[in-house]
């Protein structure tokens, strides 16, 4: 039988020719017996613990690592049962589960991965799979940390301020005032403020906990000009198509609105369709906090966690760079600095220099556009919740935007091994989906996904999955088979 975790496991560690294993467990930078582990685990709490484990590595390898504390923000509100929503489910083996099916679709579908390659190319020649494998992370393992903002406004509240998102806004206080400064070894905070002023940093303030004010302090990226002048002075470097990256050099090339900066990045690269849906996505992120949500949650008001998950992305992956970017710039002026202090800042970053989220040119070609899909993924999955219409947002195709789209469809497909928040299907209601009631295949170029026929529930699961894709995505069918 092809049990989607044996498939998975096999394909991870069983197949020496396999672009994941070379890249990822030849490099020696992990751990395999912990993905062992959560594939052969028959218990919720087990497989949390070790594909948290494997899921960190993966993302420190990657640089990503500040993005931890929202991802276990993310797992304690789940374990604690703070969200609104009854049917919550769990997303730390979800996530997990996405990356790997990702990585087995890319390298088993060559429709998938040819599609990827060709905007891959338009963006850094000559380094697909690397950079399948740096940009992936994003889009899967971290594409739900958003909702640790999640909260929501009831039609008959006189407020739009809301508990649901005090969990949230505190941990993004602590990290923009504490956290992130102390992993750059400045832990007074005379030292601090003094860096913040010799560098002219401003990093977000979430001053509420309105919907209206932690949106604010998500959209307040800081300017981008040291990072466009370093982007624009390595534009020769590592064959870059300069065509695309001469946009760095006009002073106002970069916005720093994170929609803004968004449209950009896609018109750089000619798609001027996505430049559209992003507007779609603004439009619908402001509805869903200013007037509610449409549907069976009619006059709900919150702010869309695929979105806020973009959001949060690129401030930590801007905030990094900017101070590298400008500590870099202040370290060539003369006296009248303080060099101890400097010193000490450039010494924290010596641990971080190889890591490829501190490259200008990375964070424009990879981590802009890796933090766009996944600020689209769910509005675009859920288009009838904010009110729009198929012609206003309609099924994405993969040729526009084959990131995004890989990431929309295994988010749709991963269905198993999620227990929800609320224990009640333990005594009532309908049952989770186990792993070992999905198939995994490849059929020729196209991937097999089986759930069980003898179980009506899972043939309805099966319905359910073909329609969101239907909804979301054009000719998915083409690359995925969903039985029964």
């Amino acid at each position: 039988m092809n049990d989607v975790r044996k498939v998975l496991g096999e394909y991870a560690w069983g197949t020496p020719s396999s672009v994941f294993r070379t890249l990822l467990f030849m490099r020696g930078a992990l751990d395999s017996q912990n993905l062992i582990e959560f594939l052969r685990s028959n218990m919720d709490d087990v497989r949390i613990r070790y594909g948290t484990q494997f899921s960190d590595n993966v993302i420190s390898l990657y640089g990503f690592e500040d993005t931890l504390v929202f991802r276990q923000t993310v797992l304690k509100k789940e374990l604690a049962n703070e969200y609104y929503y009854q049917h919550q489910r769990d997303h730390t083996s979800h996530t997990l589960y996405n990356y790997l099916l990702g990585w087995y679709i890319f390298e088993n579908c060559p429709l998938v991965k040819n599609t990827l390659n060709e905007h891959f190319l338009l963006r850094r020649p000559n380094m697909e799979d690397l950079y399948f494998s740096e940009v992936w992370p994003l889009v899967s393992i971290l594409h739900d940390v958003g909702y640790a903002f999640e909260g929501s406004v009831l039609p008959t509240s006189t407020t739009d301020e809301t508990s649901g998102l005090n969990t949230g806004v505190n941990k993004a206080n602590d990290y923009f005032t504490n956290h992130f400064w102390n992993g750059l070894r400045l832990t007074g905070e005379f030292e601090r403020e003094k860096i913040k002023e010799l560098l002219e940093i401003s990093t977000p303030s979430f001053s509420g906990n309105t919907l209206g004010e932690v949106s604010a302090g998500l959209c307040a990226l800081d300017t981008l000009k040291a990072v466009r002048e370093r982007a624009c002075e390595k534009r020769n470097l590592d064959g870059f198509p300069i065509g695309r990256i001469n946009c760095l050099c006009d002073p106002s090339g970069l916005p720093n609105d994170p929609f803004e900066l968004w449209r950009r990045h896609y018109e750089v690269y000619g798609v001027p369709s996505m430049v559209n849906r992003l507007e779609i996505l603004q439009h619908a992120y402001q509805l869903g906090q200013e007037s509610g949500l449409q549907g069976k949650a009619e006059g709900i008001k919150l702010l869309d966690h695929g979105v806020c998950s973009g959001l949060i992305l690129i401030n930590l992956l801007t905030l990094s760079l900017n101070v590298h970017s400008r500590l870099l710039k202040l370290s060539a002026r003369g006296p009248g600095i303080d060099r101890e202090l400097i010193r000490r800042l450039e010494g924290a970053f010596t641990t971080r220099i190889h890591n490829p989220s501190l490259d200008p040119l990375w964070w424009w070609t990879t981590g802009v556009w890796g933090c766009a899909a996944v600020a689209l993924h769910n509005v675009q999955q859920s288009r009838d919740m904010y009110g729009l219409t198929e012609t206003e947002l309609p099924p994405l195709e993969l040729g526009e935007d084959p990131l995004s789209y890989l990431g929309i469809l295994v988010d749709c497909i991963q269905e198993w091994d999620r227990p929800p928040t609320e224990r009640t299907p333990a005594l009532v209601g309908k049952l989770p989906l186990q792993g070992i009631d999905v198939e995994l295949s490849t059929v020729g170029d196209r991937i097999r996904v089986k759930f069980k026929a003898e179980d009506l529930l899972n043939s309805e699961r099966a319905k359910g999955v073909r329609k969101v894709l239907n909804d979301s995505l054009v000719n998915w069918n083409e690359i995925v088979e969903i039985l029964p």
